[in-house]
C-alpha cells in the first residue's frame, strides 16, 4: 500500500484570500525534501506564485468543483505523484463535508483544515450562506480573519468573538490584509519557516 500523505484543506469564499494564504503558507512550511500537490477547485484573481509553479517540489492540478475530488481521484493522485502533502483549495460555494468523507476514505490522512474569512463581511455571509461557511468553520483547526486592518477595534473584537463562539477549539489568526498575511503567518506561534508542524498536533499538546 502506498504511504499515506497528509491532506490539508483551505476553505473560504471567492476573493477572501485562499490562494494568498496557500502562497504564504507554502513559503513558510515547504521543506527541501518534500513534495506538495495543490488541488485547486476554484480560480480567483490571485494565482500560485511563479516561484512555486516552477519549483519541482510543487505540483498544481485544477478542478471545477469539490465533487471532482473523490476517493478514486485522490488515490490516483497519491499513487502517481507520491506527494508528502496535498493541499486542496476548496470551492467556496460548496460545503466541505463530502470532501472530508472522500479524504477519509482515501489513502490520504486528513490534516489541518484552514478557513479564511473576510472580517468586513463575514457576519453578512453567516446570515445569507451560513450552511456553507459553517461547515468549514465548525471543523476548522485554524481560522484566519482577513482584512482586519479595515475594521475599528469594536467591530474587530465582535467578529473575533463571533468566530470564537462558533469554534472554541480553533486557533484564530487576525490578519490586517492579504498583503500582510505572509509576515503574520511567519510570526505566528504554530507555523514557522522550515519546520512543518500540523495544527492538529499543536492542539494535542496543549
Amino acid at each position: 500500500m502506498a504511504k499515506k500523505c497528509t491532506v490539508e484543506i483551505v476553505g473560504g469564499f471567492l476573493s477572501w484570500g485562499k490562494t494568498s494564504f496557500i502562497n504564504a503558507y507554502l513559503e513558510e512550511t515547504l521543506t527541501k525534501d518534500e513534495k506538495v500537490l495543490i488541488m485547486q477547485c476554484e480560480k480567483g484573481n490571485t494565482k500560485i506564485r511563479d516561484n512555486l509553479k516552477s519549483d519541482d517540489r510543487v505540483v498544481i492540478k485544477e478542478f471545477r468543483s469539490n465533487a471532482q475530488i473523490d476517493k478514486r481521484v485522490l488515490n490516483r493522485a497519491i499513487n502517481f505523484h507520491e506527494p508528502h502533502r496535498i493541499i486542496i483549495e476548496a470551492n467556496g460555494v460548496q460545503t466541505v463535508n463530502n470532501l472530508i468523507e472522500n479524504v477519509d476514505a482515501s489513502k490520504g490522512t486528513l490534516g489541518a483544515l484552514f478557513v479564511i474569512v473576510d472580517g468586513r463581511i463575514i457576519e453578512i455571509f453567516l446570515k445569507s450562506m451560513g450552511a456553507i461557511i459553517l461547515s468549514y468553520i465548525h471543523r476548522a483547526n485554524m481560522i484566519i480573519i482577513n482584512n482586519c486592518g479595515d475594521l475599528l477595534d469594536e467591530k474587530k473584537n465582535k467578529v473575533e468573538d463571533t468566530i470564537m463562539n462558533l469554534n472554541k477549539d480553533s486557533y484564530i489568526l487576525l490578519s490586517k490584509s492579504i498583503d500582510s498575511l505572509q509576515e503574520e503567518i511567519k510570526s505566528s506561534k504554530i507555523i514557522s519557516k522550515g519546520i512543518y508542524k500540523m495544527i492538529t498536533d499543536y492542539f494535542k499538546n496543549m
